[in-house]
């Protein structure tokens, strides 16, 4: 019985410090933007789908950090809509300006192929700007035949990403730019079609984009961005001004 008290105590200790931990180097705006949803009534015209890509409802939501980072730069309406339920005709009938592709932090095996079959036509016909964030990435990936494979170690934080190739959306960022990553899997080839833009020694294909389309991908979360790490704000305000939405001026 003893042995069974010490047992918990320390599995209680155990994941006590695991959340301090993950808290310790979790991303400021993954707390702050777990209450925030999006506008009941839209205020502007404009409008931005965010695809949530996670495969359950389970802490944190992703797509609530892109919404409120979007919120604060973009003159735009939010929209969210879960990756399941996303089709042509559905994201169409929005008239978005953009769509982003959120990261998720399940299992792969928790995505079923057939789960997937909406959002893959959707991202090969759609003349839509689209940006896929972390996962985002991985699944236009596979939309265009990559697989998604396991990093050998897990990236996070803020780390160093080279320019390969100039593009709109890297316009007036240093080389190399440092942004936020956070991620234990990858794509394992450069889709056909795609440009590599942006590259690291842990992760070959950190930016890529779709040759003669307004289709990008980033292994990085921007919208973890910080006053210090400034690089992804500006990625994603080019992106927008790529998209013709307008910005809030800061």
């Amino acid at each position: 019985m003893r042995n069974k008290k010490i047992f918990w105590y320390i599995l209680g200790v155990a994941s006590v410090l695991a959340a301090l931990l993950f808290i310790q180097n979790a991303p400021l705006r993954l707390f702050t933007s777990t209450l925030w949803a999006p506008d009941t009534h839209p205020k502007y015209n404009d409008k931005i789908i965010v695809v949530e890509m996670g495969s359950n409802d389970s802490w944190p939501i992703l797509s609530k950090s892109i919404g409120s980072f979007l919120q604060e730069h973009a003159l735009a309406s939010i929209i969210i809509i879960p990756f399941r339920q996303v089709t042509l005709s559905k994201i169409d009938c929005h008239n978005p300006k953009a769509v982003i592709l959120g990261g998720y932090l399940q299992s792969l095996d928790s995505y079923m192929d057939d789960e997937m079959t909406g959002l893959f036509d959707f991202l090969n016909k759609t003349s839509t700007p689209v940006l896929g964030i972390c996962g985002g990435l991985q699944f236009i990936g596979k939309a265009f035949g990559s697989q998604i494979v396991t990093l050998e170690n897990m990236e996070k934080g803020f780390v160093d990403v080279s320019i390969k190739s100039q593009d709109p959306i890297l316009k007036d960022l240093p080389n190399p730019i440092k942004v936020f990553n956070w991620h234990k899997n990858q794509i394992d080839t450069l889709p056909y079609g795609f440009l590599l833009l942006g590259t690291n020694n842990s992760c070959r294909i950190q930016i890529m984009k779709l040759n003669k389309k307004v289709l990008y991908g980033v292994q990085f979360h921007p919208e973890f961005s910080s006053a210090k790490h400034p690089d992804g704000i500006k990625l994603m305000k080019n992106f927008l001004k790529m998209a013709h939405i307008s910005l809030k001026i800061q």
